[in-house]
């Protein structure tokens, strides 16, 4: 088989990063007080500026919300989600509020001298695209917006690292098909905990987040299309796969019994939640050295 032709080098007039999304939350207390202070100082801002302010009400929380950003809290947390430019400038303001993130993303944009509309698809040019197995869908996928915006995607939008890659000026009408691309990396968990720790450290966040970038798309197996950043990005933990049935049954555990053992446990109850578990000492010990069953 021939070795296909290498693409020519893009002509690249001008390459931006940075933070793109941040929903972070925090615990009742002063952590959460901080959170909301600087969430709805954040809205308040907005709103002087022009954006219409609403009511907020997700997965429980309730708060206020404006085009970029949404704020409230719940019994047993406290909530924040900024996007776009407000995240580019304000996600530094979030460290000081404790808590974490469960979900960051990062973006490189790019405009080129001459159009390529084939920029995008050329990232993808070593991936596979047969069906994953037991009828999953690929893991690579391509589509078109409503406005006719090329948008490929490396995983999905569940996975603890998402990448998308799509013409944002043709996806923003603001530049002709082929001229203006991003690339966003949508990290969850504790993924995006590791990346907001390394990107604490970075000495400088714009630099920090197209090392990132580049990082996280030849980790979700693409081609870097722009210069090969001299940032090594290094991630603290970075722990392995778990297994989907283990991943969903840690994710059932944080949604539905953390509040009542939070709220348990501020009432001073743990000897009590701990038999209730199964995890006092004498249970664990019988747990331990009874026959295994699998996780």
């Amino acid at each position: 088989m021939e070795a296909s032709a290498a693409a020519p080098a893009l002509d690249i007039v001008s390459v931006e990063s940075g933070v793109d999304w941040v929903t972070y939350t925090a615990p009742p207390g002063p952590d959460g007080e901080r959170l909301l202070t600087l969430g709805y100082g954040l809205i308040r801002e907005q709103e002087h500026l022009g954006a219409k302010r609403s009511g907020f009400g997700s997965q429980g929380y309730r708060g206020e919300q404006v085009e970029h950003a949404a704020c409230g809290e719940r019994d047993d947390s406290v909530y924040l989600r900024i996007s776009g430019g407000l995240a580019c400038s304000s996600w530094g303001e979030i460290g000081t509020s404790g808590g974490h993130p469960t979900r960051l993303d990062l973006q490189t944009t790019f405009l080129l001298k001459q159009s390529s509309v084939e920029c995008g698809q050329r990232m993808f040019s070593e991936t596979p695209t047969q069906q994953r197995q037991r009828g999953r869908p690929p893991l690579y996928s391509f589509s078109r917006d409503t406005a006719g915006a090329w948008i490929g995607r490396a995983g999905s939008r569940s996975s603890r690292a998402y990448v998308r890659v799509y013409d944002k000026g043709q996806e923003s009408k603001s530049h002709p098909p082929g001229l203006r691309w991003r690339i966003e990396a949508e990290l969850k968990r504790d993924y995006a905990e590791a990346q907001w720790k390394s990107l604490q450290r970075a000495p400088d966040a714009k630099t920090h987040c197209y090392a990132s970038s580049q990082f996280w798309a030849q980790r979700c197996g693409l081609e870097w299309p722009l210069p090969t950043s001299s940032e090594k990005v290094v991630l603290q933990p970075l722990p392995e796969t778990l297994p989907p049935d283990v991943t969903a049954s840690l994710q059932w555990l944080r949604t539905q019994v953390r509040p009542t053992v939070e709220r348990l446990v501020r009432a001073g109850l743990e000897p009590q939640l701990l038999h209730a578990l199964g995890l006092d000492v004498d249970m664990v010990e019988t747990i331990r050295h009874s026959p295994s069953k699998g996780i």
